[in-house]
């Protein structure tokens, strides 16, 4: 037979082990909610500054010509994402040439 103190010293040590486990799953769930958010609020940022740029770009030349978005397509290549640009039917306005899979 155990003795209460084994008992005792059983139940510490499982309920410990439990504690620890629940802990780290807590921490890895919000710290992975919290990078995917920040990832998001990133990506709406950059996003916007894109939109803005081309507003920009389009309210200084009044129209889409070959060097429209020349920055920006520097730094989609360097940012590794592709930009294209449509307008009101679809058709292909501007397209940085990038073919990503």
């Amino acid at each position: 037979m155990y003795s209460i103190r084994k008992k005792l010293s059983i139940i510490i040590l499982i309920c410990s082990v439990l504690a620890a486990f629940l802990t780290a799953i807590f921490v890895n769930v919000t710290i992975n909610n919290k990078f995917n958010k920040y990832m998001l609020d990133i990506q709406n940022k950059r996003n916007n500054r894109i939109v803005q740029y081309f507003e920009e770009v389009y309210k200084r030349d009044k129209k889409w010509t070959s060097n429209s978005g020349s920055e920006m397509k520097h730094e989609a290549y360097m940012s590794d994402y592709c930009l294209t640009l449509l307008d009101s039917n679809k058709k292909i306005d501007l397209d940085d040439g990038s073919k990503r899979y």
